[in-house]
Parts: structure tokens; sequence; C-alpha cells
């Protein structure tokens, strides 16, 4: 059986330690309060303070101009600004998780699924796979024949910066389209 927490062996006190001073939950929080600023904050230098306003619903320009001044002082500060990095990851696969409810996911990998039948129909043993996971800052999408080995590879036909535009382009993507693959040898 795996270990649910995906710990290979047992920690030493001080590796402990370490992993509980870095797991503060209000660290965190600032880190992704940082990656969201540095978001925002590149956002309204590409398109206009004006138009991330219109795209994030809010009535006031202080929604936009906060996380611009954040995002400046999370420049300044260089391990600051590498910690808000780190928060890319997780903040994408939160947003796929969001949007994917009702589609199988993997936990070791945030691969979000369903599984289809020959004819198209949903099941959860089914031959087809489609699927979006997150992946260098992109949402991968495609279908896949599950008789595909595992060394053949996730299979992907496009990737998008949204992750329900992703959702959607999987369930477009005809299953006539996933490359046929040789069974896995038992």
């Amino acid at each position: 059986m795996t270990d649910p927490w995906n710990i290979e062996g047992p920690l030493s006190d001080q590796g402990l330690r370490a992993l509980y001073d870095a797991g503060d939950p209000n660290r965190y929080l600032v880190a992704a309060r940082d990656y969201r600023a540095l978001t925002i904050a590149d956002a309204a230098a590409r398109r206009g303070r004006d138009a991330v306003r219109l795209a994030l619903g809010a009535a006031a320009m202080t929604t936009v101009d906060r996380p611009i001044r954040a995002a400046r002082e999370t420049l300044a500060d260089d391990a600051r600004h590498a910690l808000a990095l780190t928060m890319r990851g997780p903040i994408m696969l939160g947003a796929l998780l969001d949007a994917a409810a009702g589609w199988r996911v993997e936990p070791e990998t945030g691969l979000v699924y369903r599984r289809y039948d020959a004819d198209g129909t949903e099941t959860p043993d089914g031959r087809y796979r489609r699927a979006v996971r997150v992946d260098m800052g992109r949402y991968y999408w495609g279908v896949a024949d599950m008789t595909l080995s595992d060394e053949q590879g996730y299979v992907a036909h496009g990737a998008t910066d949204d992750p329900a535009e992703a959702l959607r382009l999987a369930l477009a993507e005809p299953l006539e389209n996933a490359p046929a693959g040789t069974p896995p040898e038992t």
C-alpha cells in the first residue's frame, strides 16, 4: 500500500521542524497574495488598469492599484519574490480543480479527467480519457486512448491559460483524435 501522504520515509527532528516552520499557513497566505499582486500588476502593465478592473469585475480602481503597490514591494525583496513565484503551480492547480467540479482527479499529479467508452458514453472504466493538467504555467488538454502504456506518456492536443477553456476544449475534442497505442504488457 502506498503512503497516503507521499512521505518516503521517517523525518528527522530537524526535517520535521523545517517543514513545520516552512509550512506556516500565514507565510503561504502572504505568498499567495504576493503572487496575485504580481499577476494583476503584470496584466495592468500589458492591458491597462481599467481593462484589468473590468476583467476582475471590480467596481473600484483600488482593486487594481493596491496589488500594483504590493507587487512593487514584492519585486524589491528577492526572497519574497521567489516565494511568491513558487505559488504559481498550486494556484493554477487550485483554479483547475475549481473549474473541474465533477471531474475525477489523480491526487499525485493533479490531472483532472473523464473516461468514455468507444461510443462516447461517460463511464468509470472507459477506454478513452479526456484530461487537463497544469504544466509549465499552462493548462494542457488532450484525449488519450487508455491502452497507451505509461511509457508513451500523456497526450496533449493543446494548451491555454484558462482552466475553463481547457476543460471545454478537452470535451470538444473528438475521441477519434486519441492516438492508438499498443496495449500495456501484463
